[in-house]
């Protein structure tokens, strides 16, 4: 815990690199520690250690570091294990049924506002689906 604590607190404004799941676990107890314990004051100084900490975790499991902005996918990210080269991610999968689900969610939300059903929007993003499906599809058996 205490080297986790070290290496957040010296790695503040580095944005890249990487950040263990371990470290960044002992990081986010003393983080939530903190802030109860300062009832929020803290909160406001550790967030800059906090970011920097989150997205060296995103780098650590092989992605961008502004995957910390999407819900639920983060968390999801942030329990993987490392990213080590020449492992092919397991994660690819449940990476497309996220980006699918989000879609869909999204697409419910505009749909309701402008057809007042949800099933509209889902089967708009459908079609949509299918047709970017279809254009991939094409372009492949051109290039073969």
């Amino acid at each position: 815990m205490k080297t986790a604590l070290i290496n957040g607190f010296r790695g503040w404004k580095d944005y890249s690199g990487r950040t263990s799941r371990s470290d960044f676990w002992w990081f986010y107890l003393a983080y939530l520690v903190a802030g109860l314990v300062s009832a929020g004051f803290l909160t406001f100084i550790f967030l800059p250690l906090y970011i920097a900490v989150l997205i060296r975790r995103m780098h650590d499991v092989g992605k961008s570091g502004w995957f910390f902005l999407v819900p639920l996918y983060n968390f999801y990210l942030l329990i993987q294990p490392s990213f080590e080269q020449g492992r092919i991610p397991n994660w690819i999968l449940a990476e497309r049924i996220a980006l699918v689900l989000a879609v869909l969610c999204i697409g419910t939300v505009i749909s309701e506002r402008f057809s007042g059903t949800s099933l509209g929007g889902l089967i708009l993003y459908s079609t949509i689906y299918l047709l970017i499906r279809r254009k991939n599809n094409s372009d492949k058996k051109q290039r073969n």
